[in-house]
């Protein structure tokens, strides 16, 4: 199979960037999970299923907002064991040869990999049948849908194995708060369901946290702030889930009185200061 791309080299270690259909990452993709079950010895966890078909779901449903399809920028790292044939070309450009029979290993990607196969029509198993017939009007659309992919030359299975360590165990994580606030400010989809909370939060904790009414101001922590606080923001927001994930709150704050609620919950602290002032 050949592709296009850029090569990199960091610290002797060679990176290629290019980009894929679904269609050619099917015929080389392939995940090193371990299954003690079956007496595999993989390094990764065994996929979830479960999130496959909830990413199909999320790149095959229109958005409201948008009337299109939702993407995927984020690249899927792969492995090559061994070093890549390829031709330079100009301006930096290569024509990269992965042989027949040949494998590139997902390193980071592997549940993008799997809803990116179900939505295509590439993955099947003995409970997921009927399942995967749901999204046979997409199959040909993401057959040919593209993904940014960063391949990795690893000279064996351990380098492999440690780079998806380093992946997964040193990079942080975006904290919910930020995450959420990005979501409502740039007009991303609400969440909804049993994440509908969040939404609500947020809001609740921002009116917590600016509202000069509020005996909390200035006391909880925004993620980019320095400084002594009382609590995080993430950390407000996760106390509010109880009362605003609740029948009662939730219904009030979707029918239109998200004021209504805020001004409760700063009437509550503000009442938890004359009680217990220090």
């Amino acid at each position: 199979m050949d592709i296009f791309g850029i090569k990199t080299l960091q610290n002797g270690i060679g990176l290629f960037s290019t980009k894929m259909t679904v269609s050619q990452l099917a015929q080389v993709g392939q995940v090193d999970f371990a299954d003690p079950a079956n007496g595999k010895l993989g390094y990764q966890r065994k996929p979830d299923e479960k999130r496959f078909f909830e990413l199909a779901k999320f790149l095959t449903t229109k958005d409201a907002k948008t009337k299109g399809n939702a993407i995927l920028p984020p690249a899927i790292i792969a492995s090559y064991r061994g070093a890549l044939e390829y031709k330079e070309g100009k301006h930096g450009f290569c024509e990269i040869t992965v042989p027949e029979g040949e494998k590139l290993w997902i390193i980071d990607g592997q549940h993008r990999f799997g809803g990116l196969m179900v939505a295509a029509g590439f993955y099947s198993s003995k409970s997921t049948g009927k399942k995967v017939e749901a999204f046979k009007a997409h199959h040909a659309k993401f057959q040919s849908f593209e993904i940014p992919v960063i391949i990795i030359e690893s000279r064996d299975v351990d380098v492999e194995a440690y780079q998806f360590s380093v992946i997964n165990s040193e990079a942080k994580k975006v904290d919910k708060y930020l995450a959420t606030g990005g979501v409502l400010k740039g007009g991303g989809p609400i969440p909804t369901s049993q994440n509908a909370w969040e939404a609500r939060a947020f809001v609740a904790c921002e009116r917590l946290r600016l509202d000069p009414a509020s005996p909390l101001r200035g006391k909880i922590k925004h993620p980019n702030e320095k400084g002594r606080f009382w609590c995080t923001a993430k950390g407000m927001m996760n106390a509010l889930k109880f009362p605003l994930n609740s029948g009662a709150y939730a219904a009030e704050w979707d029918n239109g009185h998200s004021e209504r609620v805020c001004r409760m919950l700063i009437d509550y602290w503000n009442a938890w200061e004359k009680v217990a002032p220090f």
